[in-house]
């Protein structure tokens, strides 16, 4: 005789494997009026693994993240809840094209963003021969601001792109990474995080250092074309010094006239 969920004769007791003859421990399944028998039946451990995890409380399935307004950028992407180091927070969604069709789709996505101002691209890249296009309104991954001091990154698990916590996130703090740019437009994308280590422009940090020098660079360049040359200051003093002394005869010889 077949009980409640396929068990031969009666209800199973999870604690000792065996049938009950009353109500289950807190009363998960009603009993069977079958005969209490133990259960020998070949596929007993599978049933009762499923019934396990019937059993099991259900936890919901709520998102690790929101979105809503960001100091940074536009819309941004926040912590629903404290986020523990590690997790996966959420997937990169979008389309999966070739190399060539990327290509062409970032060099349509930044013709318009020059000429609107407007726009963005999305492209992301999955492995050698394909990226992801996340320019789709049910990918929330493509929200995610840049910052210089990032809590999450992006980690390629089994074919998907997943943003992984780097640190244990409080409640309401909104969720960054390094979009890991190189140098080779850098002066297009300023980065306004308003983190302390801040370099001031989205690239990537393996890049830092390169970009450091080319900044002192140009600020020395600047300096030294605000600053006047000594030579100059000598030249443009001594010619002071000579209209001085001639503004003086002028003087003299139109008060000695009077």
């Amino acid at each position: 005789m077949v009980g409640h969920g396929g068990w031969s004769g009666g209800c199973v007791d999870i604690r000792n494997r065996v049938c009950s003859g009353g109500n289950l421990p807190s009363g998960a399944l009603k009993a069977s009026s079958a005969p209490c028998l133990k259960d020998r039946s070949p596929g007993f451990p599978f049933r009762l693994f499923s019934l396990y995890f019937f059993l099991m409380p259900s936890v919901p399935d709520a998102p690790w993240h929101i979105v809503r307004q960001s100091s940074i950028h536009n819309l941004g992407v926040f912590a629903a809840r404290d986020i523990p180091k590690g997790t996966r927070i959420l997937d990169y969604r979008g389309h999966k094209i070739t190399k060539a069709e990327s290509t062409r789709r970032g060099n349509a996505q930044l013709e318009e963003s020059a000429a609107t101002g407007e726009g963005a691209v999305y492209l992301f890249v999955l492995n050698k021969r394909h990226d992801i296009d996340g320019n789709v309104p049910w990918n929330d991954a493509r929200l995610i601001n840049h910052t210089c001091n990032p809590n999450c990154e992006a980690q390629i698990i089994r074919g998907t792109i997943w943003l992984i916590a780097l640190r244990d996130i409080p409640e309401g703090t909104e969720l960054g990474f390094n979009y890991g740019f190189d140098l080779e437009t850098w002066e297009d994308h300023p980065c306004r995080c308003g983190s302390k280590n801040c370099i001031g422009y989205i690239v990537g940090k393996e890049y830092w250092p390169r970009l450091r020098r080319l900044l002192k660079k140009r600020q020395a360049a600047a300096a030294s074309l605000a600053a006047p040359d000594p030579e100059d200051e000598a030249s443009l003093a001594s010619a002071s010094r000579k209209r001085a002394s001639k503004g003086v005869g002028k003087k003299e010889k139109t008060t000695s006239g009077k």
